[in-house]
């Protein structure tokens, strides 16, 4: 019989534990602590795990803050924002929440430059598992899985949308795993996180699973025969999926819902949105949405430059319409909130963020190790297309593909290889 190992107390194990704690935390908040308390106490512990690790000389976080200067420069840039803001005091206790996922990027760029891949691509493999558990309580508790009340804030501790962001960000990893072992449980995976997204009925991160699960079979496929891999593979899993939720008379149910919303078709005019407020509730198609970008327009023409302050969108639009709308999307916070030096800021770090990921595929010494920095773009992708219609800078997925892109880099200047079979 074979023994089991024991497991070994290290820097790099209790960085890893912490790290995976705390970026699972928005899955367990509703089940394990009922809503965020849970969420808090897990980023509590990766702030003490990643200072302990500093003063023991195991984490340069100087060294951190030198190289990614503009994601700090940018933190700083929302703090500040806070003394021209129309709401100072909720641009200031925002930035105190918001200025935690540093460390949750320190901790994503420590992990890419000293782990194992391997671990790093396990924590967003484990995605499936997350989002399966979140669901099944939320079913069990609500019954429902989207709140459809107008003007309603969902009872899930976290959106749908949210848990749909997350899968469809999975889903380069997932084909990936799937891309090295050909295993039966690689595939699985795949299908659920596919067929979850009719479940959660969000129009965007639907969309965004088929861009991705095409632009990753296209990077991993041969040269030859790229486009027709990528049509084929997406086709079988897709009609698996498929094929699963018809055989369930709730899965037939999801099916006619995510149907039904697309055909309801996408409104993008957003200029005449407050006309579409006297008709009657199943009419508003995307209102809040074109409210908030209206807000949005209007915000950024009376300050272009610097914005009316960070996440006070929201404040202006419960002050002008009675109820109240986080900040749909980049486009919103960054140029509304930001004004055009905080989205020029922006910008340049997703500029860095491609120009690195972009040099470890081509420092990658084999076409295999080149695999993993291309599926790390294409997640990063993922996230930038949803982050279009849902608001994606208040959320540790960003974060933390942020910080592996970088750390890529760091590591193959190291020497070291970006390993990942198994």
């Amino acid at each position: 019989m074979k023994s089991l190992k024991p497991i070994t107390i290290t820097y790099s194990n209790i960085q890893y534990v912490s790290f995976r704690f705390a970026f699972f935390a928005i899955f367990w908040a509703g089940p394990v602590a009922q809503m965020y308390k849970l969420f808090y106490i897990a980023y509590a512990v990766c702030m003490i795990v990643t200072l302990f690790l500093a003063i023991a000389g195991k984490l340069n976080i100087g060294k951190v803050f030198r190289r990614e200067i503009l994601l700090f420069i940018f933190f700083i840039y929302l703090l500040i924002s806070c003394t021209w803001a129309s709401f100072p005091e909720t641009t200031i206790v925002a930035w105190v929440v918001d200025s935690i996922y540093l460390f949750i990027f320190i901790m994503a760029y420590i992990m890419a430059v000293n782990n194992d891949i391997n671990r790093l691509a396990r924590v967003f493999e484990s995605i499936p598992y997350a989002v399966i558990i979140f669901t099944s309580w939320a079913m069990y508790n609500f019954g429902v899985v989207r709140q459809e009340v107008y003007g309603e804030a969902t009872q899930l501790g976290s959106s749908s949308s949210t848990m749909g962001i997350y899968l469809a960000a999975s889903l380069p990893f997932l084909i990936w795993r799937y891309h090295r072992n050909h295993s039966l449980f690689a595939a699985v995976k795949i299908v659920v996180a596919i067929g979850m997204q009719f479940i959660f009925q969000s129009r965007a991160t639907l969309v965004a699973s088929f861009i991705v699960f095409m632009a990753t079979w296209y990077s991993l496929a041969p040269q030859k025969s790229r486009v027709l891999v990528s049509l084929f593979r997406m086709t079988i899993f897709l009609s698996s999926a498929f094929v699963v939720l018809m055989i369930f008379e709730q899965g037939r149910e999801f099916l006619q819902k995510s149907a039904e919303r697309f055909g309801m078709g996408m409104e993008l005019s957003f200029f005449d949105a407050e006309s579409a407020l006297s008709s009657h509730p199943t009419e508003r198609v995307d209102l809040d949405r074109r409210l908030m970008w209206l807000t949005t327009y209007n915000c950024f023409i009376e300050n272009i430059l610097l914005g009316v302050g960070y996440m006070n969108i929201g404040q202006i639009f419960l002050d002008n319409y009675g109820w109240f709308v986080v900040s749909h999307g980049i486009i919103s916070t960054l140029f509304g909130e930001t004004g055009l030096i905080g989205a020029g800021i922006f910008f340049g770090i997703l500029t860095k963020y491609f120009y690195s990921v972009s040099c470890s595929i081509a420092e990658c010494k084999t076409r295999e190790e080149s695999e993993f920095p291309k599926i790390c773009c294409c997640s990063m992708l993922c996230i930038i297309f949803v982050g279009l219609f849902h608001q994606i800078l208040q959320d540790q997925l960003f974060y933390t593909l942020l910080a592996v892109g970088f750390g890529l880099r760091d590591r193959l200047k190291l020497g070291l290889v970006i390993s990942g079979h198994g």
